[in-house]
């Protein structure tokens, strides 16, 4: 399945679109996207869309350091198993 037919199916328990329009605090999305992220290795998994609505428009979203939200998520994740 391509990211446009996930996007068309909307969110589920294993998909979550996050807007970047609506935290375009770069400090606030991390610490959103660390939540979500660990939110969803508890249950099933599953695939975090930054910059897409929850009706499915993509809006895209500011550029990111992806390594820092990696380590903040690894960084949370050990806490929370501790």
């Amino acid at each position: 399945m391509d990211i446009r037919q996930i996007i068309k199916a909307g969110e589920t328990n294993t998909v979550e679109f996050k807007s970047w329009k609506k935290t375009p605090n770069y400090k606030e999305m991390i610490e959103l996207l660390v939540k979500e992220a660990v939110g969803l290795t508890n249950t099933k998994g599953g695939i975090i869309l930054v910059g897409v609505e929850d009706d499915g428009e993509i809006t895209g979203c500011t550029k990111f350091d992806t390594q820092k939200i990696v380590e903040a998520i690894y960084d949370t994740e050990i806490i929370y198993r501790h």
